[in-house]
């Protein structure tokens, strides 16, 4: 059951998923066997990619950064589940989770043309991996998920891309995109007790036609008689 560790799941989700999938891409047999290792992918906002963090031995190469996170329109008037006679479930909080993806240069080589090479070709194939995979299905979910998750880009307007990196102090903008991570759900804490009706009574009003048509007539009478 989805608890309140669904959003982290989800991420952790979307990590593995890049992680298991960022190999030599099946259609070109040229190309290397991994054009980065696990430790070069993280879950972290571009502010955190520093020059220290670039100058390890594996070097951040892709992040994955949760920017926003909002109700699900579409989801937010589910009925309730009924458990037993006594017992109801609550609808689960439908989130949309929002991530920016972000691709760094390569350091592998003196020639900064090259760098910016490996960086497109990652961020490439990390756009081929998601398309691939917009439907992440219960074998690949992480923690407490169990609906599956949708995952699309998102044509965020580049004003709104900036305004993102604005946060970021001193951080050169890098090659990034949007992708709509949905539903992500958090299910009820407790499920709620009812009362059980126990009898219901149904109670009928036979009307006298009969009697009620002599009324209107005597109603209608002017009163008028024989001298």
């Amino acid at each position: 059951m989805p608890d309140y560790r669904a959003i982290e799941d989800a991420g952790v989700t979307m990590l593995s998923l890049l992680e298991d999938r960022m190999g030599r891409d099946p259609g070109d047999p040229e190309s290397p066997e991994k054009p980065i290792t696990d430790a070069q992918i993280a879950l972290v906002s571009p502010g955190e990619v520093t020059e220290t963090t670039r100058g390890n031995e594996d070097p951040i190469r892709l992040s994955l950064y949760l920017y926003r996170v909002e109700p699900s329109e579409g989801l937010a008037n589910q009925p309730t589940r009924q458990i037993d006679a006594t017992t109801v479930r609550d609808a689960p909080l439908a989130l949309d989770c929002y991530y920016l993806l972000t691709a760094y240069p390569g350091e592998g080589t003196q020639d900064p043309s090259t760098n910016r090479h490996q960086q497109h070709r990652v961020l490439g194939r990390a756009m081929q991996v998601l398309r691939d995979e917009a439907v992440i299905r219960e074998g690949d979910l992480s923690g407490t998920l169990r609906s599956p998750l949708h995952v699309s880009p998102v044509a965020q307007p580049m004003a709104e891309v900036l305004d993102i990196w604005n946060t970021f102090e001193d951080r050169p903008y890098q090659p990034s995109v949007a992708y709509l991570v949905s539903p992500v759900e958090i299910d009820p804490a407790e499920d709620r007790e009812v009362d059980r009706v126990l009898e219901r009574q149904t109670h009928y009003r036979v009307r006298d036609h009969v009697a009620e048509r002599a009324a209107e007539n005597g109603s209608g009478d002017d009163g008028d008689g024989d001298d």
